[in-house]
């Protein structure tokens, strides 16, 4: 445990830009290519709320609509507390190639539906 505290400064730093990295490819990927998604950055997290709510989906849709139509399973933003209906949360402490994926499928997904 004392090594990590003492070395681990490099790798969390490197863990830390990647996770940037990948907060700036799902905005960027949903600004162009997820309609009717809109993302929320993040301050401190690796997990970015996607507001959905213009896709107009009944309660408990969005995340079903993703798993059913794309196989990407997202975080339903109700199980968080009122005022989260309409918002999913996508987890990006993944490989990019894996998140880069899921978000062509929800692509898609949409794209299919519309």
């Amino acid at each position: 445990m004392e090594v990590a505290y003492s070395t681990g400064a490099p790798w969390l730093d490197q863990l830390t830009s990647y996770i940037a990295s990948n907060i700036d490819l799902v905005c960027e990927f949903a600004t162009e290519h997820l309609p009717g998604i809109t993302p929320i950055r993040p301050d401190a997290s690796f997990l970015v709320w996607l507001d959905a709510r213009a896709l107009d989906l009944k309660v408990g849709g969005i995340q079903k609509f993703f798993v059913n139509r794309a196989g990407v399973n997202l975080y339903d933003g109700r199980v968080y507390g009122p005022g989260g209906e309409g918002f999913i949360r996508l987890n990006v402490g993944c490989p990019r190639s894996l998140l880069l994926q899921g978000l062509e499928r929800m692509s898609a997904a949409l794209t299919i539906s519309s």
